[in-house]
């Protein structure tokens, strides 16, 4: 009887083929993918570098508006003379329009022993001190601070020492009484003075004493 061993020889075969031909479709299948994700990443990479370059370029320009606006901030401050230049010889310096000529300053007079106005005029009916460095009188002109004050005849400074409340003290400024009130010094250290003080409805003349230690 004639045998079959040749049907399993070629089914073997077969499947061979069949096992070769899927196993070069995934290698190709996998070549593919491969090839896919190399491409996908070279876009990305050429992408990043772009923003990059993009991003480079940007900073470099907000540098360079930021310097420029620097620049136009300064340029009215810069001397267009250079700094080194100086005036030639016989070349005279004249001074612009309106600006302060050198002068000395304006000494400040001294009061003589009998005025009684101070050397500023901010303080009147008063007197110099004995030692002729102190002016002390009323103060009638800057608001909040009316009383006595002392005038330094050397620098013009003026300091307050006695402080009049408005509702019940006055200097007699503008009264009938101005020409009796005065200032007066007992002592370099010791100030003798008249006020008005009101009692009830009149205002009747009191003499104090206030000390300095300056």
């Amino acid at each position: 009887m004639p045998t079959r061993s040749s049907r399993p020889a070629a089914s073997s075969a077969g499947n061979k083929r069949a096992i070769a031909y899927h196993a070069a479709m995934i290698t190709a299948l996998w070549v593919v993918v491969l090839f896919m994700c190399l491409g996908v990443w070279l876009v990305l990479l050429v992408n990043m570098l772009r923003l990059d370059a993009v991003e480079k370029r940007l900073t470099s320009l907000e540098h360079q508006l930021s310097n420029n606006q620097v620049l136009n901030v300064l340029a009215p401050m810069i001397p267009t003379t250079p700094l080194g230049a100086l005036p030639s010889a016989g070349a005279t310096t004249t001074p612009p329009a309106g600006s302060p000529t050198n002068t000395a300053p304006t000494p400040t007079p001294t009061p003589t022993a009998g005025a009684t106005t101070s050397p500023s005029g901010a303080l009147d009916r008063g007197s110099l001190s004995p030692d002729g460095t102190k002016f002390a009188g009323y103060n009638d002109t800057v608001k909040g601070k009316i009383g006595i004050a002392v005038e330094l005849v050397s620098t013009g400074k003026v300091k307050y020492i006695v402080l009049f409340s408005p509702f019940s003290e006055s200097t007699g400024k503008g009264t009938p009484q101005e020409g009796n009130l005065s200032v007066r010094w007992k002592d370099n250290s010791t100030i003798e003075y008249d006020e008005l003080v009101k009692q009830g409805s009149d205002w009747v003349k009191q003499t104090n004493t206030v000390k300095i230690y300056f």
